[in-house]
């Protein structure tokens, strides 16, 4: 099986997602390539790599592979009759990544069974669930320059543009609901505008926009309150640069470090830090994230929020024997983080027991090895 994606250096995340899934394809046995985008050729640049290599399958991540052979420049008579395959794997919440539809040949994994009903109403129909799993080979090294009691890798967003859109009014409103969703993370927002409406006569519906505004302004606030709580620990921030306009005027501002990058510095810094802090997103995934499967990968120790969601049944096996230690509010955070700083002989023994799952059960070449199945069944 010859297998063809490219990477690219802005992806961040989703680029050692790539990596990884490529490095467990080639273990399986499998030839790929991917070529660096050159960002002044742009995706055009890639199109006689992808002619020349002619594999049997692409494999792309977030949207659909008929946008990817757009931004190539091939059009619809050209890609409709290209003998490839269509692989694209979904790692984010579908809502922050457009309307572009699916075609009915792609093949779709989802990272988290969440995402199956936009994914569907974007027109997927070979839609299976497949979680990520580790891109760390080995433990990271322990750099002085990262040592730290407590630290976090994390984004926010800054949403100022957004919310100039909002007319004041309404704006009031959602942020009242906002502060009610991080309050009590696991009542959907469709409920609470039931329980406090805008007025009789007005009432909020969701939609794609106004899902993704409240959301990432929901995460913004819930991760701000928490990390709160954690810097007369030594708290070290890091994250991209929108972190810059939040820490301002808050106790965070000394602690924010800037960026790492993902494949050659973050497994450093989970294996320096004591506790890593782990603020799922609001959204209510339930399926095991790559957080989950790094941090101890890396030699690290994690300390997860609980929202209180029970996970989806699919979830359930992917969780044995990797779940970590979790706070359910403020108060257990503060307590739990104090708990572990001072039994290092429970890190150790937590990080030393789920690298044994992950090393059986984590790796990409498994998930690889659950591909190769799909695509078999989708023959």
């Amino acid at each position: 099986m010859k297998i063809w994606s490219f990477d690219d250096p802005q992806s961040f995340g989703a680029r050692t997602i790539v990596r990884g899934a490529l490095r467990g394809m080639e273990e399986y046995g499998w030839q790929t390539r991917a070529p660096r985008l050159d960002p002044a050729a742009g995706m055009p640049g890639l199109k006689s790599d992808l002619r020349a290599f002619s594999p049997d399958c692409v494999f792309f991540v977030n949207q659909p592979p008929d946008l990817y052979y757009a931004r190539m420049g091939l059009g619809p008579d050209e890609w409709e009759h290209l003998p490839y395959r269509r692989l694209v794997w979904i790692l984010d919440d579908p809502f922050i990544l457009g309307n572009d539809p699916f075609h009915r040949d792609d093949i779709i994994l989802i990272a988290d069974p969440a995402f199956e009903t936009a994914v569907r109403q974007r027109g997927g129909i070979q839609v299976h669930f497949l979680p990520v799993a580790s891109d760390i080979e080995q433990q990271g090294t322990i750099r002085d320059k990262y040592a730290a009691p407590v630290g976090y890798v994390g984004s926010v967003k800054n949403m100022e543009n957004w919310s100039k859109k909002v007319p004041p009014d309404l704006r009031d409103y959602l942020d009242r609901i906002i502060v009610e969703k991080v309050r009590r993370p696991s009542v959907p927002f469709d409920r609470l505008f039931q329980e406090s409406p805008l007025s009789p006569e007005r009432r909020v519906t969701m939609d794609g926009p106004l899902a993704y505004y409240l959301y990432v302004m929901a995460n913004n606030r819930f991760r701000i309150e928490q990390l709160e709580r954690l810097v007369p620990f030594g708290l070290q921030l890091y994250g991209g640069s929108d972190w810059l306009s939040f820490v301002e005027h808050s106790v965070l501002r000394y602690r924010y470090r800037g960026i790492l990058d993902p494949i050659t510095e973050t497994p450093d810094f989970y294996r320096s830090v004591a506790v890593s802090v782990n603020l799922r997103s609001l959204q209510g995934f339930t399926a095991p994230t790559q957080r989950d499967f790094n941090v101890p990968a890396a030699g690290g120790f994690l300390l997860s929020a609980n929202l209180g969601i029970e996970p989806a049944a699919a979830c359930v096996p992917y969780w044995e024997g990797i779940r970590s230690p979790t706070f359910r509010n403020a108060m257990e955070l503060v307590e739990q983080t104090q708990h572990f700083l001072q039994s290092p002989s429970e890190r150790i023994e937590w990080i030393t027991e789920v690298q044994q799952v992950i090393d059986r059960q984590h790796r990409y070449v498994h998930r690889v090895k659950q591909i190769a199945e799909i695509l078999g069944s989708a023959d």
